[in-house]
């Protein structure tokens, strides 16, 4: 299974590569008040907002090292669009295993700018494939659910 893999402290994960848009760099992050940890505010890419997240933080693993200068991989999904974080960004990757089987990715499933997709070294785990569904709702969940200004 192809997956769009990056690395938020030691562990790799990976998302749908059809879910994310592209990875931009040097993008302004508006930050929005009274927000959890996480939640590093929003960026405008060509029309769109995005909510930015930490990927690192959001997962209980620390802050993203690339914090202050990120690599943000843009996805979207449903009527969502979540901007990530990370430490380090992998590409697209399959497991070795199936490194024989692979015939090469329908260009629109791939990122722009991308690259084809790398067989995983034998020495490094397979990313764990992570719903964005599921950090969505982890999202969700850092807010205390109140609407009420004190």
């Amino acid at each position: 299974m192809e997956l769009f893999a990056f690395q938020a402290g030691k562990q790799v994960l990976g998302i749908p590569p059809r879910e994310v848009i592209r990875v931009v760099e040097n993008v302004p992050i508006t930050p929005v008040p009274l927000m959890p940890p996480c939640y590093l505010g929003l960026i405008y890419h060509r029309g769109e907002v995005f909510d930015v997240v930490d990927v690192n933080c959001l997962l209980y693993l620390g802050t993203a090292v690339a914090r202050n200068r990120p690599r943000i991989i843009l996805t979207k999904w449903s009527s969502r669009r979540l901007a990530l974080v990370p430490d380090r960004i992998l590409g697209l990757v399959w497991p070795a295993s199936e490194a024989g089987n692979h015939t090469g990715s329908p260009a629109a499933t791939q990122p722009q700018s991308q690259a084809p997709p790398v067989p995983m070294p034998e020495a490094e785990a397979p990313p764990r494939p992570l719903s964005l569904d599921v950090l969505w709702e982890s999202i969700e969940a850092q807010f205390d659910g109140s609407d009420e200004i004190l």
